[in-house]
């Protein structure tokens, strides 16, 4: 066993802290009753007499088997630190968690991470789970449909049947297979050898080929070895994988599924059968080379997908040089037009009144009139036009020339992420 001082799971660990910290996060634990205790990151006291008058919408991440929460989670919570109140707290028998009950199933991580979120005074919030995280999830969301906003599931196959665990261990290989233990003994390692076998599994790309057995013995030492019991008693409460029929039921609220694409200890069939599941508000997202760690081997697609689902339908805000124009009761009429520039094809929309309803948002920036994505929306039905990135500088004469002399709301709207555009023949 390495010191502390020369163990590289301790010192990147103090590295993990530190991020948090400048997060505005602390650690703190709470006893939620009797029993129980719950380690957990969350915000810090908020400015003012009265924080909770300050305070964000909450969210909260909920980690898998194996390290600490903040080993699964530090980029994420780094990242959302800013618009949300994130709590990332340590399940029953990990990190600084435990609890003297004898109930070992995930509906009992759901009512103490519940209990938890009560002591903190959050009444609603959205939930991210991961692996087995995403299990408890999936039960905070069911069993409180009030509190939760909204639920992320990643990589859990919470629809397992019993054929899966087995079929599992023969993925990892004969040493998991022949162990007898199931699931239990690819996700808790003993050895380099397992860690690797596990590394394997959960990682897309082959990384445990780099990594000397020092270093794998000191993240067993450290991150797998404590609790190992009462872990294997998780794995064997758990309610799923009883029988051949998946206990889902549907969810009340929106839900977001993310997946590894080559996740090889939930593949990513289970997800689109999750998916029919959950009910008619589900969403899923694939991830492309990544494993059953997808906020670890693309956090910034992963941010990118959970932000957007969390924050809903993007709205058009009053952040550029000039306000928005929104234009009430009016339906169009769309006639698509080409201005080819740089020898390619750039279409136009022409907006022509009628009497129906209709929102059109636009902002001003540059001189130029656009937006990223056009959404107008009639009795009927809703046409959403897509953009077209342009490139090289903007010529105002010409815009100039295209908007001239139109009145009463029809113009000429361009597609764009950019404002600058050099345009080369003519509108026709």
């Amino acid at each position: 066993m390495l010191p502390p001082f020369l163990s590289p799971v301790a010192l990147y660990e103090r590295h993990l802290r530190r991020c948090l910290r400048r997060s505005g996060l602390s650690q703190r634990t709470v006893a939620v009753d009797g029993d129980t205790t719950l380690q957990f990151w969350g915000p810090g006291p908020g400015p003012g007499p009265d924080p909770a008058a300050a305070r964000k919408p909450a969210l909260v991440f909920l980690h898998g088997f194996g390290p600490k929460a903040i080993w699964q989670w530090r980029r994420q919570a780094q990242h959302f630190a800013a618009a949300f109140d994130v709590y990332v707290p340590d399940l029953v028998f990990f990190g600084g968690s435990a609890t003297r009950s004898a109930e070992r199933s995930e509906t009992f991580q759901a009512a103490a991470v519940g209990k938890l979120l009560e002591k903190a005074g959050v009444e609603r919030y959205a939930v991210v789970g991961t692996s087995y995280g995403g299990f408890v999830a999936y039960h905070m969301a069911r069993m409180w449909p009030e509190r939760v906003e909204r639920a992320v599931i990643a990589s859990s196959g919470i629809n397992r049947r019993r054929s899966d665990g087995e079929a599992m261990a023969k993925r990892a290989g004969a040493g998991a297979a022949a162990g007898g233990g199931g699931p239990a003994d690819v996700m808790l390692p003993e050895t380099a050898a397992s860690m690797r076998r596990l590394l394997g599994m959960a990682v897309s790309r082959r990384v445990s080929i780099m990594v000397p057995d020092f270093v794998l013995n000191d993240v067993i030492h450290r991150l797998y070895s404590e609790n190992r019991k009462e872990k294997i008693e998780l794995l064997t409460g758990l309610t799923t994988e009883k029988d051949d029929t998946p206990q889902v039921s549907a969810l009340q609220q929106d839900v977001l599924l993310v997946w590894g694409e080559n996740d090889r200890i939930f593949p990513v069939e289970m997800a689109h059968e999750l998916k029919e599941l959950l009910g008619k508000k589900v969403r899923l997202e694939v991830i492309k080379d990544t494993g059953h760690v997808p906020q670890l081997e693309d956090t910034a697609q992963f941010n990118k997908i959970v932000e957007s689902f969390l924050r809903g339908p993007p709205r058009f805000r009053h952040k550029d040089i000039f306000k928005y124009f929104i234009f009430l009761s009016y339906s169009s009429c769309i006639i698509i037009n080409r201005l080819n520039y740089c020898g390619k094809w750039v279409n136009f929309v022409r907006l022509v009144p009628f009497s129906c309803p209709t929102e059109l948002g636009a902002r001003c920036r540059n001189l130029s009139l656009f937006h990223e994505t056009l959404m107008m929306s009639f009795s009927m039905a809703s046409i959403n036009l897509t953009k077209y990135p342009p490139r090289d500088v903007a010529s105002c004469d010409v815009w100039n020339r295209m908007i001239r002399g139109r009145s009463n709301f029809s113009t000429w709207v361009y597609f764009s992420t950019d404002a600058r555009v050099e345009f080369r023949g003519e509108i026709f």
